[in-house]
């Protein structure tokens, strides 16, 4: 069992207790990914590729699946705060029927439009070849993947989020012993390629989920779950999960789709650009390594603090985390303000692509110091259960700001690079700052989850 929150004494020690292990487990996640990239790129260019193709189709269909996480959240982290612990238990049963069913769902139908999603794309026909490869056995494994999500939600929701980090560890170790075994064919496995890549993650996934699930259902548990034979499926249960879930859904689909079309219309400026814009991106990411653990910590003690009647607390939290992630925020903008070429020298040497780089990072750094503490407001959104104000400012500031304004300096004024990079921080400023101030009118404190 976990270990019961102070929820009347919300100090920075409390939020810190539940950001750290996702704050590491995404430290883990960052360098096991690089390292996997490392072992398919040893398989050649054209694997790279459809490996990093396959990546940006499976983030823009599994984003979709967040709505479940999200709806979990809600629901478990209240249900806790109310001591209503086994009812948090029906929840989280409820939630892996669904993520099950979406999970065949949407890996159902990966499988049948393959072909069709790559032709989105417009990959050579051996890149194609590749990720057809490493896409059919991804989408096989679909249903375990988001069940994994929405067990590290319940765990999480719940307060405890060293499990997931611990079990989410595991799962990359393994998937990295079997990445040489499968693609390489060593110590008598047969040489797979990229197809093997695809089959160690998979594998890797399915072990930690199944000791997740099995946890789940034992003494050690956060949540204490029905016996199967007593669980009975609760139609009000189910709407509710996709009552609160779907605009999240909706926010996260959108998000990756206009990301792509930024892609497009950064690419009229050169590769240089596009590649100055792929490596800023991933500078940006170390700072949302470190933004993540205080977003999941939010989510939880907003949704506890409601369920014990505490407003007062779960607002507490949510100023904490933000004073928090805007100092981290600003300490990142300082660096890449200051030497943003030595960010992107990780990645590139050449003069054109640094100087570009740097001036991504100077100029969207700047949003990001708006995006940080808008982020914890969308956590406490999802906690309470709010959902929908995040999706309509969300799109608000993507579909109505970012890309029509980064397509009217781009295609009417023909304007420099750096008005694409200020077209995309002026998104980022505006949904930040909306976010915060939309949170601030406490309406989400009236939400009530039934």
């Amino acid at each position: 069992m976990s270990k019961k929150l102070d929820l009347h004494h919300i100090s920075y020690r409390t939020i810190w207790s539940l950001a750290w292990p996702v704050i590491l487990g995404q430290v883990l996640q960052t360098t096991f990914t690089v390292v996997d990239m490392k072992f398919i790129a040893m398989l050649g260019t054209s694997q790279a590729a459809a490996a990093a193709v396959s990546g940006s189709l499976t983030w823009t269909l599994f984003s979709l699946m967040g709505m479940i996480s999200a709806g979990t959240t809600a629901v478990i982290s209240r249900r806790m705060g109310e001591d209503r612990p086994l009812d948090a238990g029906l929840t989280a049963f409820h939630s892996l029927i669904l993520a099950l069913v979406m999970g065949l769902l949407v890996g159902t139908t990966g499988l049948t439009f393959v072909r069709e999603l790559l032709d989105l794309f417009g990959t050579t026909p051996d890149v194609t070849a590749h990720a057809l490869l490493y896409l059919n056995i991804t989408f096989l494994g679909t249903p375990v993947l988001v069940m994994g999500m929405v067990l590290s939600a319940a765990f999480q929701a719940a307060g405890d989020t060293q499990r997931p980090m611990q079990l989410f560890a595991l799962a990359n170790a393994i998937n990295l012993i079997l990445d040489p075994l499968l693609m390489f064919g060593k110590f008598g496995f047969p040489a797979m390629g990229i197809k093997g890549a695809a089959l160690a993650t998979v594998i890797a996934q399915l072990i930690s989920v199944s000791i997740l699930l099995f946890i789940l259902y034992t003494p050690r548990s956060p949540i204490p779950m029905p016996r199967l034979r007593d669980s009975r499926l609760d139609k009000a249960l189910f709407w509710l999960l996709i009552k609160i879930g779907f605009p999240t859904g909706i926010q996260n689909t959108a998000r990756p789709i206009t990301g792509n079309v930024t892609f497009k219309i950064v690419a009229l400026y050169g590769t240089d650009a596009l590649a100055a814009f792929g490596f800023g991106m991933r500078a940006l990411s170390f700072c949302w390594l470190f933004l993540g653990g205080f977003i999941v910590a939010s989510s939880a003690l907003v949704g506890q603090s409601l369920g014990a009647g505490l407003p007062e607390s779960a607002e507490r939290a949510v100023k904490k985390s933000v004073l928090v992630v805007t100092l981290i925020a600003g300490l990142f903008f300082l660096f890449y303000g200051f030497g943003g070429k030595y960010a992107i020298m990780i990645f590139s040497t050449e003069a054109n692509v640094l100087r570009i780089g740097a001036s991504y990072l100077l100029i969207v750094g700047l949003g990001m110091i708006f995006t940080a503490p808008g982020a914890i407001c969308q956590a406490g959104f999802t906690g309470a259960g709010d959902t929908r104000p995040p999706m309509v400012i969300s799109l608000i500031a993507n579909w109505g700001l970012k890309l029509p304004a980064a397509l009217i300096c781009a295609y009417v004024f023909h304007l420099s690079i750096d008005w694409i990079w200020g077209a995309v921080s002026l998104s980022m400023i505006f949904e930040g700052g909306t976010m915060a101030l939309w949170f601030r009118r406490g309406r989400w404190k009236e939400i009530k989850l039934k």
